[in-house]
């Protein structure tokens, strides 16, 4: 009999939260598990960074389903704001469908990315509503996802407030807190072992391993004084 065994591609969550103005300070984290939980340790994370209930949060991400009504629920004075790079990859993909040539395709993507910039998202919707050439499927989603993000695309004026309209710092962090540890070359996981890993890649990269070892000591010490294992 030949031993069988099962690999499945399970999606890490990353996010970290600061202040705006201290682009330095951040606190991570990363949790293998559904938007709610993730978001949840993401609001203890914002707390460590000195949130309020009137401090207005602004969150960067992409349009996952479920993570822009996760993040809602759970902080107060919020806005959400779409990564830029995830809105002009759905651009350039519905142009693709729309069969330009080079020169107007390059002309309507800059067109249509200049006009979201600037706050005319209603207007782009409009347009792409009255489209009747060829890739009209493309164009009727990428449509639906502006109406839903319509409030969340401003970004002319996110850039004037300081605000970051991008998720680098994020994808950044997916390269060193989870995928350099987890992602080693022929490595698998067991499921019930990713996330007590990924719990140590954020105390490492929170800058808390010399606390967390030290809590570690006196815990043992505590155990050894009262006698038990």
């Amino acid at each position: 009999m030949q031993d069988v065994s099962q690999v499945d591609w399970r999606e890490v969550r990353v996010g970290l939260a600061g202040s705006v103005e201290q682009k330095d300070q951040r606190t991570f984290i990363a949790r293998m598990g559904q938007y709610p939980e993730v978001v949840s340790q993401l609001k203890t994370a914002a707390i460590d960074r000195g949130l309020s209930t009137y401090t207005l949060v602004y969150g960067i991400a992409d349009g996952g389903n479920g993570l822009r009504e996760a993040l809602s629920s759970e902080f107060n004075h919020f806005q959400f704001i779409l990564d830029r790079a995830h809105l002009k990859q759905h651009v350039y993909a519905t142009a693709e469908e729309m069969e330009f040539s080079d020169e107007m395709r390059s002309m309507w993507i800059k067109h249509i990315l200049d006009s979201i910039d600037s706050g005319y998202v209603k207007r782009v919707i409009s347009r792409l509503k009255r489209w009747q050439g060829e890739g009209q499927k493309s164009v009727s989603n990428l449509s639906k996802y502006l109406l839903r993000f319509q409030d969340a695309v401003h970004y002319n004026k996110y850039r004037s407030l300081g605000l970051p309209i991008g998720s680098g710092e994020v994808e950044s962090a997916h390269r060193y807190i989870p995928q350099k540890r987890l992602k080693i070359p022929g490595a698998t996981w067991h499921p019930n072992m990713i996330n007590p890993m990924l719990a140590l890649r954020v105390i490492r990269a929170n800058h808390w391993w010399a606390d967390f070892w030290k809590q570690i000591v006196l815990k043992t010490k505590i155990n050894d004084n009262t006698g038990f294992a």
